[in-house]
């Protein structure tokens, strides 16, 4: 009895243990709501992958590393497209205001797997610098992907140097030598000039001048100089580019002008001198008197002397001209137009001019004869070949006059 009951309650309690359970779960799926179930969500679409720019490879490669200035480099551009993209609108630019790029026209389009070799000019500007640059050139092109244009650009460097002329064949010269001569360019010509024009101021004939040694030294200071005012006026971080030939054509001339300038300036007053007091065949007794007295530097003691012209004989009173050359004239006699009272003759020997004849006062003396205060007439006249003439001054027919004897003598005398 007491087994047979041992026996229902293990069956019951095995039966609670699996029916329990049971429920329990049964319940909780009835409890928890839709939105914490273990539920798998649906698979999103994936997204669209974004286009990639074409490969490309971009070489920029000058013929030479150096060029001069104002003159122009060949430069050979290559592409080569590595994708599968057509490439349009191949553009060359270069990013360095020193130099300018000339005659680049890219063809198009590029093909996919294609190549192209294209050769391209640079030309220095104006303003560049001498030395090495480093040149820095971008290729923008357009491509398409998913029915869309879009703008790529890559980049290519290059080194060019901008050589001086003649640098080359400067360094040949001995050390310093180049920079000295390149010191010394605006100063030679100005020297040059000068020398031309002075020679042709005196007289000379035109004659090619030279540089001699005489002019190193003060040709060096004053290249000194002249740099020391382009630095500090002009504010050049660097010498003026002579090797332009724009600029050595404008340095050449401004240093030419400048050498003659001051012989011009002084021929130009020795032609208004020589205007102003220089004889002529049409002088006349006051005219001649003006010049004898009143020319500046005018000798205070006169020689009358004789000489002769290859064989002719010639006397007169010994002048100069502006230049140096002689001409002979006369010896004048100063008196008043009518018998003169005894002041008036005191005050003629007394304040213009010495019964010696020596000249007091040549301005006032001057202006009395050109007013008719005072009249004029030969004391001694000028003789060829013993005969007197009627001229006051003889220019030509003298230019050859060899002295060979005389005496001083004054120009003017009084005269009652």
């Amino acid at each position: 009895m007491i087994n047979r009951f041992r026996r229902q309650l293990v069956i019951l309690i095995i039966g609670a243990g699996v029916f329990v359970p049971a429920s329990l779960s049964a319940l909780q799926r009835q409890t928890i709501p839709p939105a914490r179930q273990n539920v798998k969500p649906p698979a999103s679409p994936s997204p669209t992958p974004e286009p990639s720019p074409p490969v490309l490879d971009f070489q920029v490669i000058p013929d030479r590393d150096s060029v001069g200035a104002g003159d122009q480099i060949r430069v050979s551009v290559f592409v080569a497209n590595k994708s599968s993209k057509e490439i349009t609108n191949l553009n060359l630019k270069s990013s360095d205001g020193a130099f300018e790029l000339v005659d680049v026209k890219l063809p198009e389009p590029l093909k996919p797997f294609g190549s192209l070799r294209e050769t391209a000019y640079l030309k220095p500007a104006s303003t560049a610098n001498f030395g090495a640059h480093k040149l820095l050139f971008s290729l923008e092109y357009t491509w398409r992907a998913n029915n869309t244009d879009f703008n790529s650009s890559q980049a290519a460097t290059a080194t060019v140097s901008i050589a001086r002329r003649f640098e080359e064949e400067a360094k040949g010269f001995p050390g310093g030598t180049a920079a000295f001569l390149y010191l010394l360019l605006p100063i030679i010509p100005a020297i040059l000039s000068y020398q031309l024009f002075e020679g042709r101021r005196k007289g000379e004939d035109w004659k090619l001048p030279s540089f001699g040694a005489e002019y190193v030294v003060p040709a060096f200071l004053v290249a000194v100089v002249v740099n020391l005012l382009v630095l500090l006026v002009l504010q050049y971080n660097t010498t003026l580019g002579y090797s332009h030939p724009l600029v050595f054509i404008v340095v050449v001339f401004i240093s030419a002008v400048a050498g003659a300038v001051l012989p011009l300036y002084r021929w130009r007053q020795d032609l208004n001198f020589k205007k102003l007091w220089a004889f002529t065949d049409k002088e006349t007794s006051k005219t001649y008197l003006r010049k004898a007295l009143l020319v500046p530097g005018a000798p205070a003691d006169y020689d009358l002397a004789k000489g002769t012209v290859d064989t002719d004989e010639w006397e007169g009173l010994v002048l100069k001209q502006p230049d140096g050359s002689t001409v002979l004239g006369a010896v004048l006699q100063v008196s008043y137009p009518y018998e003169a009272t005894e002041p008036e003759w005191n005050y003629l020997t007394q304040k213009l001019v010495t019964q010696e004849g020596v000249v007091l006062n040549a301005e006032r003396l001057v202006r009395m004869v050109e007013a008719n205060q005072l009249n004029l007439a030969f004391d001694t006249r000028i003789h060829h070949a013993g005969q007197p003439l009627p001229e006051v001054v003889i220019i030509d027919e003298v230019k050859n006059w060899k002295r060979a004897s005389g005496e001083a003598s004054p120009l003017v005398i009084p005269s009652r």
